[in-house]
């Protein structure tokens, strides 16, 4: 039961930790502008990944508190 609130929890706030981590990126990115260039385009790259792979995340999130609802029912 434990694990199902983290899950639902984990997904109503999934918007905000992903701005976090994106925001977080996007300083790091400021950052290395000036000390090494590419890796800043690089993180550019890594941000749009990061909202691919997000999208992934969050049906996978879905499907296991599906799952897992319907084995704690």
């Amino acid at each position: 039961m434990w694990l199902l609130r983290i899950l639902t929890a984990l997904q109503d706030n999934f918007g905000l930790w992903l701005m976090c981590i994106l925001i977080a990126e996007g300083l790091f990115a400021f950052i290395m502008m000036f000390m090494f260039p590419p890796a800043s385009l690089a993180m550019v790259f890594l941000g749009l990944i990061t909202l691919g792979l997000s999208i992934i995340v969050k049906m996978c999130l879905g499907w296991v508190i599906r799952i897992l609802a319907r084995v704690l029912r």
